[in-house]
């Protein structure tokens, strides 16, 4: 069997996303999940299609990059810094890194990774050891993380930050549904004879997360799927109606 592809892990999250739907609320029908693309997944014995979207931070005027880029550029610089590690043939260890957040520089993640690579070498302490080393520890501590923690066990490189949650408006969340709104004839097309659904989800990460107003139990959506819910990172889900109709929030089974 190959390595896991990108595709792997998106369909992954979104089943993983159904799954905890289905555990929070009992408007989630049980039965076997089947991947699909465009809706993502069917649920074949209750006729339901679903397609799964994700919500995020938007990026805040004036910056480059929004949190979910910047997530991802640091996990790009990590994985650099263990390569160029291992090419430096260091003994093994296990590393986390805290990044500062900057939202407007533009940096290159190889160099960035060979700066930590280099760190992590010199600083490895004697087998058996961890250090926690910050700024006033050490003077060649990199100016884009605030905390490198260094243990001698084989295990693996991987970052940390920390960030306000997102609260997001009424609107993003209409505009992300209306994004999606466009591609129902393709959906229905793909999965005649099914109902179409729409998850909206938020995730539950640092950079990713965002907040959904209290408000969207009294907001009006305007949609042709047949039903839209809200999952948010708190583990619950929110039943949206369309036009007239008002959403209604659902604890639980």
């Amino acid at each position: 069997m190959g390595a896991a592809t990108k595709d792997d892990y998106k369909k992954e999250g979104e089943r993983w996303t159904i799954e905890r739907a289905r555990q929070v609320s009992s408007l989630f029908p049980v039965g076997e999940l089947t991947p699909g693309e465009s809706p993502d997944w069917l649920i074949p014995n209750a006729r339901v299609a679903i397609e799964v979207t994700y919500l995020t931070p938007p990026k805040p005027d004036g910056n480059k990059f929004s949190g979910p880029e910047i997530s991802m550029f640091q996990i790009r610089v990590v994985m650099r810094a263990e390569h160029h590690y291992h090419a430096m043939n260091g003994p093994p260890c296990d590393v986390l890194v805290y990044f500062y957040n900057d939202f407007k520089t533009k940096r290159d993640p190889d160099a960035m990774g060979r700066t930590l690579a280099s760190f992590v070498l010199m600083h490895r302490p004697p087998d058996g050891g961890c250090v926690t080393l910050e700024s006033g520890d050490v003077d060649d501590l990199p100016d884009w993380c605030s905390v490198i923690r260094i243990a001698t066990l084989d295990g693996g490189w991987n970052t940390s930050t920390s960030a306000e949650i997102t609260l997001i408006e009424r609107d993003y969340l209409a505009d992300c549904i209306a994004a999606k709104n466009k591609l129902l004839p393709l959906y229905r097309a793909r999965a005649s004879g099914y109902q179409i659904w729409l998850l909206v989800a938020t995730l539950p990460s640092v950079l990713w997360s965002v907040e959904v107003p209290d408000s969207l139990t009294n907001s009006r959506f305007t949609f042709d799927f047949d039903k839209v819910f809200v999952l948010t990172w708190l583990g619950e889900v929110i039943e949206l109606k369309h036009e007239s109709s008002l959403g209604k929030r659902v604890a639980g089974r």
